[in-house]
């Protein structure tokens, strides 16, 4: 992503890390939704390709937490607090508005709608994320695996980043 030159504050080097849309470099979070610990994991993804905003869901396996990709943090934040507030479900969002959603009341992985009116959801969404730039044919699916932790080679947990064959959280900017 685009990396600011340091800054001196309070006599501290910091360096900013930010993602970058137009290198499809985006946001991913995982954020812990069971109240169990309030973690929330950071990292950088790509191949999203999205230009703005952001799409979150609760499906996450193995965990279900709230996993998260988008072009800024506030779009972000927004989205996960719109899967909260459904209690489980997919969203697409830009510029703090919904553009797409599909409650999932049932455990935040199930629907109680007909498969004609999820189908329709799953179909709006999808075209949702194609309007802001979005690449893929099923995001949401590939959203759903990026954080299992247990396939090779790389996973985002409410944790962090995992370098999934040591097991280890690492830190997603190599310095």
């Amino acid at each position: 992503g685009d990396l600011n030159p340091p800054s001196k504050a309070s006599g501290i080097a910091v360096t900013l890390f930010q993602c970058s849309p137009e290198q499809d470099v985006l946001l991913i979070a995982q954020v812990e939704r069971h109240g169990v610990n309030g973690n929330i994991g950071r990292a950088f993804i790509s191949g999203f390709g999205l230009k703005s905003g952001a799409i979150a869901s609760s499906i996450g396996h193995d965990n279900h937490n709230i996993i998260v990709v988008g072009t800024n943090p506030a779009d972000m934040a927004f989205a996960v607090n719109q899967v909260a507030e459904m209690e489980g479900g997919q969203v697409v969002v830009e510029n703090g508005k919904v553009l797409a959603s599909l409650a999932l009341p049932v455990c935040g992985l199930l629907s109680d709608l007909s498969a004609e009116k999820v189908a329709s959801a799953k179909k709006e969404m999808n075209q949702a994320y194609h309007q802001l730039g979005g690449r893929m044919e099923s995001p949401f699916m590939i959203l759903s695996f990026i954080c299992l932790a247990s396939i090779p080679f790389h996973a985002v947990t409410d944790c962090g980043f995992i370098d999934v064959l040591s097991g280890k959280v690492i830190d997603p900017v190599i310095g």
